[in-house]
């Protein structure tokens, strides 16, 4: 609320009208005193005045059902002082008191301070025990409600008490770890630097140490203004204010963290599995534990289902065995607590619970079924393999007379209108009446590529002289499995077409991803990737070979000699690369 500053000496109104026959004043919309209210936005629905007295003065404001007020702390004495307060409501006639009320504030040059302290795995924030290496987070706050520090240099000096030393931060907040056991006496102390008007000083004697330096005023004709550098190392006005905060605190043994190391299932029969047991082994470090707590919660971990607290005894090491029953089969939260008296700490895990005997039964029917679906699948697949037979279409032969007109017909329509689309189709060279099958060649080959979608088909025909094969195709596949699906689909096709005599495939490269060879004797495809295709350039190793610039400036390097089939190390030809 809007307070008003309107100071004035209410005593002898209130002597004279009293606290119970305060209606003398028939006006609404004044002050008990008879002084206007304000007519701000909203002044109507604030139907309560609030008198406040302390120092023998009286202020007064209007509110609703709360209002604020301030006192100017400027030429108070330290101290406490009392604070009263009055409230009446304004009605039709007057303004009837409704409540009073007194309180003792303090008024001090220190800074009021408060601090909050935190640890993790401390069991109980406010009994001051704390535990051993395991840090503590210190909060300091500064009671302040009139913002008078808001432009000040604030530092903060910690002694912690345990030897560390002297410890000055900027910031409101740090933390510190005690790595030893016993009583601690905490000791901090805020210091506020607040900036504030300069004052002219009238100049002394200075004592034989203290500089002085002396300078016109601005505002003044010749009197000069004194400064003591000691006071103002940065050339301003300055006064300093300090806040003292103190405590004890006890630093104990803690448990300062728990470990899920084991989870395991309990097999039981039919007649025990009403629920499912699952043993926890858990460890922890440190101290040993009094009582363990488990929450079961959904697989978020927010919602909790279950809550199940036990006293445990450890009398050696930090080992134990936790089991917990589950009613439903599902995935669940876990969270195991151990504790003591001073401190407890948290490990969590997701656990997935089958549903006793009745899931392990349903689990064995599934099992059964997944081994029956792969032995009728094996079993049709070598049915498959053993009986399949080459069938081809039958048509009688006026069919086949007529459908050839037809296809005479288009075949000659297509040919004048769009002879650039023309493309002759090895696979349909043998009519359809017939059983003769097309023969593996270098047309057969191009065709089944550019079935399968091959990309940049490169076809380059060797000089009998290397005596390696008579054509050299390369091409590229959008991925790895159209490498090789085109490749099993061309050895495929060689299997079902090859006569007798031919020679049988050769494969490199079925563990890579992006090539693949397959010699068919007289041809060489090689199946790339494109990136893999730009690396090796093989178009043009086999085309230009010598006579590219690039390849004459290479150390000439000779092939394995495996690598040219046909060759001998006597032969006239002698053939060499560049890598």
């Amino acid at each position: 609320m809007d307070q008003q500053v309107y100071v004035y000496n209410w005593t002898e109104w209130t002597d004279s009208c009293g606290w119970e026959n305060c209606t003398s004043n028939n006006s609404h919309n004044v002050f008990p005193d008879g002084r206007s209210f304000p007519h701000y936005p909203g002044w109507r629905r604030r139907n309560f005045v609030y008198v406040f007295h302390t120092f023998g003065q009286y202020y007064q404001t209007t509110g609703r059902s709360s209002a604020k007020f301030s006192v100017n702390t400027a030429n108070i004495s330290l101290g406490e002082h009392g604070m009263a307060v009055s409230i009446y409501r304004r009605g039709h006639s007057g303004f009837v008191p409704v409540a009073r009320a007194k309180t003792v504030y303090s008024v001090t040059d220190k800074i009021p301070v408060i601090v909050s302290m935190f640890q993790k795995h401390d069991r109980n924030i406010s009994d001051s025990i704390f535990i051993k290496d395991s840090p503590i987070t210190f909060d300091v706050k500064i009671h302040d409600p009139s913002y008078y520090l808001n432009n000040s240099a604030i530092s903060y000096k910690w002694n912690f008490g345990d030897g560390s030393g002297l410890f000055v931060a900027s910031g409101s907040s740090t933390s510190h770890t005690y790595t030893l056991q016993g009583n601690f006496t905490l000791n901090l102390t805020v210091q506020a630097i607040i900036p504030v008007p300069c004052k002219p000083v009238t100049p002394t004697a200075p004592p034989p140490t203290a500089a002085v330096t002396t300078r016109p005023s601005s505002d003044s004709d010749s009197s000069p203004t004194v400064e003591l550098e000691e006071d103002n190392p940065d050339g301003g006005c300055h006064i300093y204010r300090n806040g003292y905060y103190g405590s004890s605190i006890d630093v104990v043994e803690g448990i300062l963290e728990v470990n899920i190391i084991q989870m395991t299932s309990i097999q039981m029969t039919e007649s025990q599995a009403e629920n499912s047991l699952v043993d926890f082994v858990v460890t922890c470090q440190g101290s040993l534990p009094t009582d363990v707590c488990t929450v079961v919660s959904d697989p978020s971990c927010q919602v909790s289902k279950s809550v199940v607290c036990d006293p445990v005894t450890v009398t050696d090491e930090c080992l134990l065995t936790i089991r917990r029953a589950f009613e439903e089969p599902g995935t669940y939260c876990i969270n195991i607590t151990l504790g003591d008296d001073t401190s407890q700490a948290l490990a969590s895990a997701l656990i997935s619970v089958n549903g006793g005997a009745s899931s392990r039964t349903t689990e064995g029917v599934f099992i059964f079924l997944g081994l029956l679906a792969v032995f009728v699948t094996i079993g049709a697949f070598v049915l498959y393999k053993r009986y399949k037979q080459y069938k081809p279409i039958e048509r009688s032969a006026e069919q086949t007379e007529k459908q050839e007109g037809f296809t005479t017909y288009f075949s000659t329509f297509k040919a004048i209108f769009f002879p650039n689309s023309t493309e002759r189709n090895p696979l349909l060279k043998s009519k359809p009446g017939s059983t003769v099958l097309p023969e593996f060649n270098i047309d057969l080959v191009v065709a089944l590529l550019r079935q399968e979608n091959a990309k940049d088909i490169c076809v380059i025909h060797l000089s009998p002289e290397l005596k390696y094969c008579d054509y050299f195709i390369i091409v590229s596949g959008f991925s790895t499995r159209h490498l090789h699906a085109m490749a099993n689909y061309m050895l495929k096709m060689y299997k079902h077409l090859k006569e007798e005599g031919c020679p049988h495939t050769q494969i490199e490269g079925k563990q890579t991803d992006d090539w693949l060879c397959i010699d068919f004797g007289s041809i060489v495809v090689h199946f790339m990737l494109p990136e893999t295709r730009e690396v090796y350039e093989l178009e043009k190793l086999w085309t230009l070979g010598p006579y590219d610039d690039q390849l004459a400036q290479m150390t000439p390097q000779s092939l394995p000699k495996d690598f040219i089939f046909g060759l001998t190390p006597n032969s006239s030809d002698h053939l060499e690369t560049r890598t």
